[in-house]
């Protein structure tokens, strides 16, 4: 595969994930928890090219007012951009930290945020005060872990909640630690993984590598086929997918064959034959699905329970909203946007020009 069909693919894959779910850095760890469509009872709209928070309603409860406006975090807390930059508020609408970032994003299980200013990235707490300065070129955030990937010079390394080196900047890229303890990283051009050791765990010997998810399974991509490894660098699901996804809190993925769209469990059987032109992430028992350039939704069974009626989220790609933990999702119907419960029913008309939920 030429790398800039790779980027690409890469980029589509980013793209899907982010429309169905919370928006998150890539290289950000998978932490496999259901999530409410509705966060702290709230979802991010878009009115008048303006975005502001409603309730289960639909009635506005922050007025539209943000450039954009992400998910709350279970903390109470969401990020929004106000011009240019990026700032935190709490669920009243009042800034907790001012707009003042040019990037910035959820805070992690530590407390710490990564955020970007004067094109260096640092880390604050919960108050906006700096727990590591801004020094680095790129970063990750600490996620479910107790270190976060950073780059400096050209070579990534990891620091911990001090800022302190625990592993000096030395790969061509990395990513998060996951639960048990191993973090992507690439070094002479393939990726394996190293251990809270600091030394390599897996061997480098992949096309890209993948955080391990909360299923303790990581996605690998080999000679164009993505399969799926445990920790001992073992493969569990040899490499045989055109596409593949993280594997959800309920333990299936999505992939595709031969340009079609299947469901797996996490032995690499399939629940759903590849069958679907396109098919999003099994959550809660429902799946969007395309057919026709239209979005309907399938239920574990591969049943149609919900039929191809709405529009794509994010045209001309064929993008469904996954339903969240509360029943709901994020649906589309011409040129506005509503919200629907498992039957396929609005729970709220269409009437918005975007939602942003965090479902998936």
């Amino acid at each position: 595969m030429k790398k800039t069909h790779l980027s690409a693919l890469f980029g589509v894959l980013a793209l899907l994930f982010l429309l169905a779910g919370c928006a998150q850095k890539e290289t950000a760890a998978p932490t496999q928890e259901k999530t409410a469509l509705f966060s702290c009872g709230l979802l991010s709209a878009k009115q008048d090219d303006l975005w502001g928070y409603i309730d289960e309603s639909g009635a506005f409860v922050i007025q539209p007012q943000f450039d954009y406006a992400f998910p709350f975090s279970s903390g109470g807390v969401a990020r929004v951009l106000f011009g240019d930059q990026f700032g935190y508020i709490d669920t009243a609408g009042h800034y907790v930290i001012p707009a003042q970032y040019q990037e910035a994003y959820d805070f992690a299980d530590n407390g710490l945020a990564l955020i970007k200013t004067e094109d260096l990235y640092g880390y604050i707490d919960a108050s906006g005060a700096y727990v590591i300065n801004p020094q680095f070129d790129a970063a990750v955030d600490f996620g479910h872990g107790t270190y976060a990937a950073v780059s400096s010079g050209g070579k990534w390394g990891f620091v911990d909640r001090e800022g302190h080196y625990f592993v000096n900047p030395q790969f061509e890229a990395a990513g998060a630690f996951a639960a048990n303890g191993l973090a992507p990283v690439q070094t002479n051009g393939v990726w394996g993984y190293i251990g809270l050791d600091g030394k390599l765990a897996i061997n480098p010997r992949f096309a890209y590598a993948f955080a391990f998810d909360g299923s303790g399974l990581a996605r690998v991509l080999v000679d164009d086929e993505f399969g799926y490894i445990d920790k001992t660098g073992s493969y569990v699901v040899a490499p045989q997918f055109t596409t593949a996804t993280e594997f959800t809190a309920d333990g299936y993925a999505t992939v595709s064959v031969n340009d079609r769209f299947g469901v797996i469990d996490t032995k690499g059987s399939y629940v759903i034959n590849p069958q679907f032109d396109m098919l999003g992430t099994m959550e809660n028992d429902r799946a969007y699905y395309a057919n026709k350039g239209k979005i309907g939704y399938i239920n574990l069974k591969g049943q149609r329970v919900i039929v191809e009626q709405f529009d794509s989220l994010v045209p001309p790609l064929y993008v469904g909203g996954s339903f969240g933990s509360d029943g709901y999702a994020a649906v589309r119907f011409g040129d506005k946007y509503g919200v629907i419960g498992s039957d396929g029913k609005y729970s709220i008309n269409p009437q918005f020009e975007g939602l942003l939920g965090c479902a998936g």
